[in-house]
């Protein structure tokens, strides 16, 4: 009995290192196949979106023709009037500044609001570009800060938030469109949102809402 357990031992393991030399040989034929795949997944997930596409258009002017490419629309709701397009991890940059992510929100056929979640915090180009500007905190946290500390410093020339903040807004009002970047910080991470949209984007929108639902 035991040499017959020897002899079956001794038959799987020489299967096992057949087996594992077979897929050795088989990994090394298809390697090169593998690497046209990785860098056509590559190009796939790392698009340039046209500067026009990214720019509001007022509920005045005329529906442009093009629109985002339809591989990146999420979602269309309210009767259609609504459309949402989803770019992730493009090439573009945003005060040179990586993107994450763009969602473009187009009613009507027009776009009418835009959001970029950043990879870097931007909001020291954002206040030396686009000056003062209202700052909202949002979280509990924040609203003792602001409540008894000061919120902005300047540091080498440069305008720096309280670094306590930790979940807070700032917002500009433009002359035809509002301005908001969002700042969320927790324990293990950090968001950095900047968003444009047109005046009249809420209200727009919550008239589509109601003719869908009436």
């Amino acid at each position: 009995m035991t040499s017959l357990r020897l002899t079956a031992l001794c038959f799987l393991n020489t299967s096992v290192a057949a087996s594992l030399l077979l897929a050795a040989c088989n990994s090394s034929h298809e390697q090169p196949e593998t690497k046209d795949t990785i860098v056509k997944v590559s190009e796939a997930r790392d698009p340039y979106i046209q500067t026009d596409l990214l720019s509001l258009v007022a509920d005045t002017a005329e529906v442009p023709a093009d629109l985002p490419s339809s591989e990146h629309l999420f979602g269309k709701f309210f009767n259609d009037r609504a459309e949402f397009f989803i770019i992730e991890s493009p090439s573009n940059t945003l005060y040179q500044s990586g993107i994450h992510s763009i969602t473009l929100f187009h009613l009507d056929g027009r776009l009418q609001q835009t959001k970029y979640v950043v990879e870097e915090n931007i909001e020291s180009k954002l206040l030396q570009h686009l000056g003062p500007c209202k700052i909202i905190p949002l979280d509990s946290i924040s609203k003792v800060v602001a409540a008894s500390q000061k919120i902005v410093t300047s540091e080498k020339g440069e305008l720096v938030l309280n670094p306590l903040l930790t979940h807070y807004e700032l917002k500009w009002i433009d002359e035809d469109k509002l301005i908001r970047y969002r700042v969320r910080r927790d324990q293990t991470k950090e968001t950095f949102t900047y968003i444009e949209s047109s005046k009249n984007y809420e209200q727009e929108m919550k008239e589509i809402e109601r003719a869908a639902i009436f």
